[in-house]
């Protein structure tokens, strides 16, 4: 029974992968490669040209934007206590605990088990903002990056890390072993690759999510060709892998089927 139930969640998996997953880094595969970069000069003259024939609500461009971040204020991460553009910072607790269980034979054994609980995921809160050399001198025609949208794919680099053992007392039978800490962070004049609806909101031009839900919402400090080389890899996985899943799920279900 245990073959046909892992042959069957093989199956579906793989599916998923190949015919879902697939045409989604594709999707955004092909976005990438065929947009077009637009300063954000001429982003904002066409915007500005939008706002005198339609309300502000209208007015909105789906735009491949370069540039780098920076926050006029920025706030400081709570660990490394560099002044970053944009961050988040985790704290997590890491608990352990004797476990009894019984083995093949029915004899029983105890296992020592690994808890991890946040404590604290923090971000910072000063507005970061998109700049190129298109508006220099011109910070009133900055790009506003709506980070906190639902559905952006938000690449940060992992710039702090580290783990600070405890010598806490025992919470509910678990020991605590220490405490996990990381930041990942957009650094100031980080160069940055951006896909997304620019639209205008309190006369402020802001980066957000797409009003097409199938397009694709990107803030990455990774480079375009960066970015391509890493969904084309991800592509060709969803699909070899998808594909392979689905086969051995197959196999494993006539197998538990015939047994």
């Amino acid at each position: 029974m245990e073959l046909i139930i892992i042959g069957v969640l093989l199956v579906i998996g793989g599916l998923l992968c190949v015919f879902l997953l697939r045409p989604r880094i594709s999707g955004a595969l092909m976005e990438i490669r065929f947009m077009e970069t637009t300063p954000i000069a001429d982003l904002a003259s066409v915007l500005e040209q939008m706002r005198d024939v339609a309300d502000e609500s209208a007015c909105r461009q789906y735009v491949e934007l370069k540039g780098a971040a920076e926050a006029d204020k920025p706030d400081a991460m709570p660990f490394s206590g560099e002044r970053v553009a944009y961050g988040r910072a985790k704290r997590v607790r890491v608990t352990e605990r004797q476990e009894t269980y019984r083995d093949s034979n029915g004899r029983s054994r105890t296992r020592t088990v690994k808890h991890e609980e946040t404590v604290s995921d923090e971000r910072t809160s000063a507005p970061a903002y998109l700049s190129d050399a298109s508006i220099s001198g011109q910070p009133d025609k900055r790009v506003l990056l709506d980070l906190s949208a639902g559905g952006v794919k938000l690449d940060m680099p992992k710039t702090y890390d580290r783990f600070e053992p405890s010598n806490e007392r025992r919470i509910g039978g678990s020991r605590v072993v220490g405490y996990k800490m990381t930041e990942h962070a957009i650094k100031q004049k980080q160069q940055l690759y951006v896909i997304g609806d620019v639209y205008i909101n309190g006369g402020v031009m802001t980066l957000g999510k797409p009003s097409e839900p199938k397009k694709p919402f990107i803030v990455s400090t990774k480079s375009e060709e960066e970015l391509i080389n890493t969904n084309k890899r991800n592509a060709s996985l969803a699909l070899y892998g998808g594909a392979g899943a689905a086969a051995l799920g197959l196999i494993l279900f006539i197998v538990g089927i015939a047994g």
